[in-house]
């Protein structure tokens, strides 16, 4: 089990988490994936690179697309990193973990989880945390809140509209690739 999952083998993880589980497992199986289950690398969302590689990356892209569709068909629209993982251990490509040199980056809940395995320093991060907060109270108004929500659904529902329309037909293609590569749920 990739080490993500293993607070759900421990029986610690929350209700959502789990379906997250279940849901990740299905589309492993549904791709074929269940023997390299215990070595897919699941990446965070927020920074990455894919690099051409023999035609790789466009099977990359399109499993990437057809997984995005599925979480969100089956409402689970965070953790993007699920569908970026599955589709490069579907397209063959490997997951290289390393520092990206003169690229500052923060995350709010990766920094936490840093400050408290002791890899990072809050005295340090403290100017980031402050913006970050800064940021979020301006975001948190309440005409943002409502339009936000309302425009969050709007987007859910237009991104199902393909999944809707009968396979074949010119608007229901998921990518440009050979139908092999199409993901069907």
């Amino acid at each position: 089990m990739p080490e993500k999952y293993t607070k759900v083998d421990g029986k610690t993880a929350n209700k959502e988490f789990v379906r997250q589980f279940k849901l990740v497992r299905k589309a492993t199986e549904m791709l074929n994936l269940t023997e390299e289950w215990e070595n897919i690398q699941f990446v965070h969302e927020y920074l990455f690179t894919v690099t051409k590689d023999g035609g790789k990356e466009l099977e990359f892209i399109c499993q990437w697309k057809n997984l995005a569709n599925y979480f969100e068909n089956h409402g689970f629209y965070d953790a993007e990193g699920n569908a970026i993982g599955l589709a490069a251990a579907k397209a063959g490509m490997g997951v290289i973990w390393s520092d990206m040199p003169g690229i500052s980056f923060f995350n709010y809940k990766n920094e936490i989880i840093r400050i408290e395995k002791g890899q990072s320093k809050i005295e340090e991060m403290s100017k980031y945390f402050e913006e970050h907060d800064r940021i979020i109270d301006q975001e948190e108004m309440l005409l943002n809140k409502i339009l936000g929500g309302i425009n969050r659904k709007i987007q859910q529902f237009l991104r199902k509209i393909p999944l809707l329309l009968p396979p074949g037909s010119p608007a229901s293609l998921l990518c440009i690739l050979p139908q092999t590569c199409y993901f069907i749920l």
